[in-house]
């Protein structure tokens, strides 16, 4: 028999489809699976849905983590910021009594804020004069922030070393911190008569570092806190946001003073380069008229009056020691118009320069710029001597 002829391929023409018949299924080989568009977008959409799922969770969890460690770290870097407390008896704002206060900036302190918002004392000395016991001199210590202290520790504080260098001497003093930070003679004389009997003070010490501030005296007496401003500190943000929350604020919003709005860095064009201006040291100032401060202060006092004169001298400015006290000559006006109505005046310049001599500075600290600034420990202690030393021998007790 002849052999059977081999089948041929079907025979179709290039681009033409595959014809077959309806209802035939498609032939593949064995093991390919069948290729289908069908359900890929969905698994690339919830591909994308889990990734940014993830990311979500992730971020959330580094920003909660991230926040508790500064929130918990933050106190070693944060200063404190309390809600002012109108304490009724000074008719003043002072810090809130039985609270601490951190100060991280310039020096590195916590402060305990006694009675009456006094930093550093944390109770309240009875007076001594109804007991059989032998009186002290009791000393109202009024000024700025230089007197306020918050710097340092509260072992270092002028009232502190002013005791410590009274009670040493055998000439105990008893001195009561009311100096607050940004006040000027204006506060001070509006809480002079206010405690000045109650509290059986003996002696009225004025910490004088910026002339300016005396000058204020005959603005006094200012009203006290009212009632709506007492209403609206008490809603103030520091009683509920945390120190860093308020630090970070600030610091977006204002300049490094915390007062002025921070502008953009940014604009349209060339950016313009900074000017550059050589420094000088600050002017001298004008020439003041000061019998209406003076007799402001001599009129509203009852007890002795000491203008402790302390500034910042010497300074280092630009790198360059100043060893004058740009506002000299007109110490000099108001030392003569001071002494004139009976105020007692004691110059520390002398003391401070030889400090500075001896290579302690007494402004300045270790994160700050030495010579700079507030004072520091060392400071406290040579201004605290001479507190010590005039209001004893003003007292009739000469040492």
């Amino acid at each position: 028999m002849p052999p059977e002829p081999t089948p041929q391929p079907e025979r179709r023409e290039t681009g033409q489809p595959e014809q077959r018949e309806s209802g035939q299924p498609e032939r593949r080989e064995s093991g390919q699976p069948e290729q289908r568009e069908s359900g890929q977008p969905e698994q690339r959409v919830n591909a994308s849905r889990d990734t940014l799922r993830r990311l979500l969770v992730q971020w959330t969890i580094g920003a909660v983590v991230g926040t508790m460690l500064i929130a918990i770290t933050s106190p070693l870097f944060v200063r404190s910021y309390l809600p002012l407390h109108a304490d009724q008896t000074r008719g003043v704002w002072t810090l809130p009594p039985q609270t601490q206060y951190r100060w991280r900036s310039e020096g590195y302190a916590q402060s305990r804020i006694g009675p009456h918002g006094m930093p550093g004392r944390a109770d309240f000395p009875v007076s001594e004069k109804a007991t059989s016991q032998k009186a002290t001199i009791r000393v109202a210590l009024w000024g700025d922030s230089q007197a306020e202290g918050v710097v340092v520790s509260d072992h270092d504080k002028l009232f502190a070393q002013a005791e410590r260098i009274g009670r040493d001497s055998q000439q105990p003093l008893t001195v009561l911190p009311l100096a607050r930070s940004g006040e000027d003679a204006g506060d001070w004389l509006t809480q002079i008569p206010r405690i000045e009997s109650q509290w059986d003070i003996d002696f009225h010490v004025i910490l004088v570092v910026d002339l300016s501030d005396v000058q204020a005296a005959s603005e006094a007496p200012r009203p006290p806190p009212s009632d709506a401003d007492v209403r609206q500190a008490e809603s103030a943000i520091a009683r509920y946001a945390p120190a860093f929350v308020i630090s970070a604020a600030r610091m977006l919003l204002t300049q490094a003073d915390e007062s002025t709005p921070r502008t953009l860095r940014f604009s349209l064009g060339r950016a313009k380069p900074p000017r550059k201006e050589s420094p000088a040291p600050p002017p001298m100032p004008n020439s003041i008229d000061w019998e209406p401060a003076v007799n402001a202060i001599a009129a509203t006092a009852k007890r002795p009056v000491l203008l402790l004169y302390a500034p910042r001298h010497p300074n280092i400015f630009y790198g360059r020691v100043i060893t004058q006290d740009p506002q000299s000559s007109e110490f000099e006006r108001l030392k003569r118009t001071a002494l004139a109505h009976g105020l007692l005046v004691e110059d520390t310049r002398e003391a401070l320069a030889t400090s500075v001599q001896s290579g302690e500075w007494p402004h300045g600290f270790h994160n700050g710029q030495i010579g700079v600034g507030h004072l520091n420990a060392t400071g406290y202690q040579v201004v605290a001597q001479a507190l010590v030393d005039a209001v004893t021998q003003a007292a009739g007790n000469p040492r």
